[in-house]
């Protein structure tokens, strides 16, 4: 029996199809379109059950409530309408908005929607009350999608920004900022880890939720993202104005395939079993994955129904990832370098291959991978990190260049930065190390940032007054922080203040001794804790051998700082 790999069926609206939705049971499809209408397909069989119409302009978003009692819709008659999903009845319509509504989340207990107007609103799901404004975005708030705890929301606006917000409170925690230019698509992996974001600059960014840094950028499409779903197995889908989908392991960056010949792509979803797309063609395709004759899987799908020029390279790179993430570097390079034979412009294969030589210490073969990578694709900051980080062996002058690009092609890359001021602080200039560390912080005040790093430089040039208040900045942030209490005892010594010195030893005596129950093998710790016991006598050890620790312990201090 042959393998039937078309779509298990086609349902149509009678105008461009903007936006579709599954129920939390995946017993229903909802999709919306510029027909003005809302229309209820059966998942399973593609028969149609409701056609909603109410609105005066068109659909442009629908989702469920996460009990699947509810459809709420936006439209471009400035309205959200909340319609009972078993019946069809319209419940009641939302007001407030001064322009389109281009997005809808539902949580257990609010609606929100995203507007032209710039604003999000909160709604009481169940009395449809305005409950808050939410004000920050400078343009257009086009899509926004709720973390799978429902403690955040993410919106993505035409000002290229993606904000954060805390549900309950309202208050903004953070921006991504990366894209350059309007975001139309959000997505986020089930145990929110990763956050994906499609935009009118033709890349998808991939996220950490977070530490709020850019882990990878996706590059192929020609035109605006308006779609992105998360698939099984590490995989994204995306989909363009430019007609085409494509397949991304996000864990590698690597394009597992394209599908071309259709019309602009408007909305994806998948939820288990399903990939289903809407087309600016008024259509809606449907694979159900079960159904395909001899099992055929999504994997399968992929490789079927979408264009490989490269499954024999792409077979070999994933043998070659494996054994880098294993850790056996001499079989990496082995299956990277056949790679190769079928993708010598792949810069992700060259990329890898560096990383691989430099992790063996061969930073001549690592550099010469790393320029090739960049002679492909000199606009990914990540090569130049990793190229930077194979000079900095040898060369910090060369490693701080590289790090240099990778934030001049990405200024809000808080990795460069970070590692130009470790860079810069390990080849005896710690003043210079100061700017990119503050830099790091700039980028996201909200998280855990180089506080101790930039109170380690200024110790060392002995500002110890600055560098104490540092420190005082990293212990608020983290207190259990052991080094930061150190330095800053150390300072204290320096200043002459020994009760406040013999203060920080001690706490720093108490949380190493804790964390050395848990970690008894922690060499760097007890490599503290002795010193920190030296300073304050408290030793059990007779004086000769405790003028040995105190030797041990300063050359061990020196050798780490350094």
């Amino acid at each position: 029996m042959s393998k039937n790999i078309s779509e298990e069926f086609i349902l149509k609206h009678e105008d461009i199809v903007r936006s579709i939705s599954v129920s939390p049971d995946k017993k229903y499809l909802i999709s919306g379109s510029q027909d003005k209408t809302i229309r209820v397909w059966e998942l399973e069989t593609g028969n149609l059950v409701h056609n909603l119409k109410g609105h005066t302009g068109w659909v442009l978003t629908v989702a469920v409530s996460p009990n699947g009692e509810y459809i709420v819709s936006g439209s471009s008659d400035k309205t959200i309408k909340i319609w009972d999903l078993e019946t069809g009845l319209l419940i009641r319509t939302l007001e407030g908005h001064n322009l389109y509504v281009f997005s809808v989340a539902v949580s257990e207990e609010y609606i929100f929607s995203s507007s032209w107007d710039k604003t999000i609103k909160v709604w009481s799901l169940k009395t449809g009350k305005l409950i808050h404004t939410i004000k920050g975005h400078k343009d257009c708030v086009y899509t926004i999608i709720l973390s799978p705890d429902n403690n955040y929301l993410l919106s993505g606006s035409w000002d290229a920004t993606i904000k954060m917000w805390e549900i309950g409170t309202w208050k903004h925690i953070c921006d991504f900022t990366g894209h350059e230019s309007a975001i139309y698509s959000l997505a986020i992996t089930s145990d929110g880890r990763y956050i994906f974001s499609g935009s009118g600059d033709n890349t998808i960014k991939m996220w950490d939720s977070k530490n709020k840094l850019i882990i990878r950028t996706f590059e192929a499409h020609t035109d605006q993202i308006y779609a992105l779903a998360v698939l099984p197995d590490n995989k994204i889908i995306t989909g363009s104005a430019d007609k085409s989908i494509w397949i991304w392991n996000y864990l590698n960056g690597w394009a597992l395939g394209k599908l071309t010949g259709y019309s602009a792509i408007y909305s994806l979803a998948a939820p288990g079993k399903y990939i289903i797309c809407a087309f600016e063609d008024k259509t809606i395709k449907v694979w159900n994955t079960d159904k395909f004759q001899e099992g055929i899987s999504i994997e399968e799908l992929i490789k079927s129904h979408f264009k490989f020029g490269r499954s024999t390279g792409y077979d070999l790179f994933s043998k070659g990832a494996y054994y880098q993430n294993v850790g056996d570097y001499v079989k990496a390079i082995d299956y990277f370098k056949r790679a190769l034979e079928y993708e010598m412009q792949n810069s992700e294969v060259w990329n890898r291959l560096g990383i691989c030589y430099s992790s063996m210490g061969k930073i001549k073969e690592a550099i010469d991978s790393f320029q090739n990578a960049i002679k492909i694709n000199s606009n990914d900051s990540s090569i130049w990190i990793n190229m930077g980080i194979a000079y900095s062996i040898t060369d910090n002058n060369k490693a701080i260049e590289c790090f240099q690009e990778a934030v001049k092609i990405n200024p809000y890359n808080r990795l460069g930065w970070y590692i130009m001021g470790l860079t810069y602080f390990l080849s005896g200039s710690a003043l210079e190390s100061i700017d990119p560390f503050k830099k790091v912080i700039e980028i996201n005040p909200n998280g855990l940032f180089p506080w101790y790093h930039i109170g380690l430089a200024l110790a060392f040039v002995e500002k110890f007054e600055k560098a104490i208040e540092w420190l005082q900045k990293a212990i608020k942030n983290d207190s259990s922080n052991y080094k930061a209490w150190i330095l800053m005892g150390i300072c204290y010594t320096e200043l002459k203040k020994k009760d406040e010195a013999m203060n920080c030893y001690e706490k720093a005596i108490n949380l190493l001794e804790s964390h050395l129950q848990v970690f008894p093998y922690d060499s760097d710790a007890r490599i503290f804790l002795n010193w920190a016991r030296y300073k304050t006598n408290v030793s059990k050890y007779k004086s000769e051998m405790l003028k040995k620790e105190k030797e041990k312990a300063r050359e061990n201090i020196k050798s780490y700082y350094s």
